[in-house]
């Protein structure tokens, strides 16, 4: 399991995974579609993040929305990847979001 820190309000880098085969080696995903989906275990919320496509790194991007991260708890994101065949998913990560002092400035 991955983890982050964050204050409620931020909005972090994407979430980067790279998918590794059994030798760990990087699994080529030319032609897969990506996805992510988040949980947020405290209110029950829920969504999907918007993804980069599949390519031969292996490396996909999920870029984290304002939605996910607006209210302080935990919430969980796991990042598909899948070609009509195959379907993995990425270990979960994890978003601490702590309650900052004062509410996040429209910067």
């Amino acid at each position: 399991m991955n983890r982050i820190t964050l204050m409620a309000g931020e909005i972090p880098e994407p979430i980067e995974h790279t998918f590794l085969d059994a030798d760990g080696d990087a699994i080529d995903l030319s032609g897969y579609s990506a996805s992510a989906t988040w949980e947020h275990r405290g209110t029950g919320g829920t969504g999907s993040l918007t993804c980069t496509s599949g390519d031969s790194s292996g490396t996909i991007a999920a870029t984290v929305t304002a939605a996910a991260v607006a209210t302080a708890g935990v919430v969980d994101v796991v990042v598909w990847a899948g070609n009509g065949v195959n379907r993995f998913a990425s270990p979960i990560w994890r978003l601490l979001i702590a309650d900052p002092p004062s509410t996040a400035p429209a910067i």
